[in-house]
């Protein structure tokens, strides 16, 4: 698997996997035009040195639903590692923005400030990578309509995920009890659900249980979780700032598969 061979996001993750419990919500307390210009997407460097892997990136499948992972998804490294390896084993695609890009990368900073900033922004590279049709622009059209019925300042700032979410048609956003567009959402009269990361996998686990086992297994027998037992494994998805119990649960369930 490409992703499974990600030397930088896997060593991301794993830094981040040492991550005191944290609950949701989030809150981004530092402000856009404050970033680090070292995190902005104009300022990527080329990865160094030749790429090791060889298979070609996995494109969206057109029976495979798509799915936004919001940036508090994406800032929680052993979760998003997992949901990303459910991706790359056809259980869903994934979809992200620039913008989501640099709210998760803010995010991660602020939690995990001890993480280099040359490793973080790796990771979104080799996320890039991975799934090259993943970034989506949001239309002038989805913006508009979705800022019209923002009202307060928390809506307009979470106003480009379903911006996005919309302009790439897709079924759900993926995030967590931050996210305040929910009453927005009730009067544009579109069918994306949004969902938490463990709704999300039960969701998968009811329609692609197989690409689902399959992820799990991948994400399991990495260099990041490999050493771990499966009852540890299954711990560690637990977590809080994991937050997959009852996906943990199901896939308890058929252990022989993991």
């Amino acid at each position: 698997h490409r992703f499974s061979q990600m030397k930088q996001f896997r060593d991301s993750t794993v830094c981040h996997a040492a991550c005191p419990p944290v609950t949701p919500p989030f809150t981004l307390q530092t402000p856009c035009h404050s970033l680090p210009r070292a995190l902005t997407p104009s300022t990527l460097p080329a990865p160094k040195g030749p790429d090791p892997v060889e298979q070609p990136p996995r494109l969206p499948q057109p029976d495979i639903e798509l799915a936004v992972l919001d940036a508090p998804v994406l800032a929680r490294g052993v979760l998003s590692a997992f949901l990303l390896h459910l991706a790359e084993a056809g259980a869903f695609d994934p979809v992200w923005s620039d913008q989501i890009h640099t709210d998760w990368t803010r995010e991660l900073h602020r939690l995990r400030p001890d993480i280099p900033v040359e490793r973080i922004r790796q990771r979104r590279v080799e996320m890039e990578r991975a799934f090259p049709v993943a970034n989506v622009i949001a239309s002038r059209d989805a913006r508009e309509e979705v800022l019209a019925h923002c009202t307060t300042p928390p809506e307009r700032k979470d106003a480009h995920v379903l911006a996005t979410a919309l302009s790439a048609r897709a079924a759900v956003i993926v995030t967590d009890d931050s996210f305040r567009l929910t009453g927005v959402m009730a009067k544009l009269w579109h069918d994306t659900a949004v969902l938490s990361p463990d709704a999300w996998c039960l969701e998968l686990l009811d329609r692609r249980e197989d690409s689902v086992f399959a992820g799990a297994h991948a994400h399991r027998a990495g260099p990041g979780e490999g050493g771990l037992s499966l009852e540890a494994w299954l711990t560690l998805l637990r977590q809080p700032y994991v937050g997959l119990t009852r996906t943990a649960e199901r896939l308890a369930l058929q252990a022989e598969r993991l």
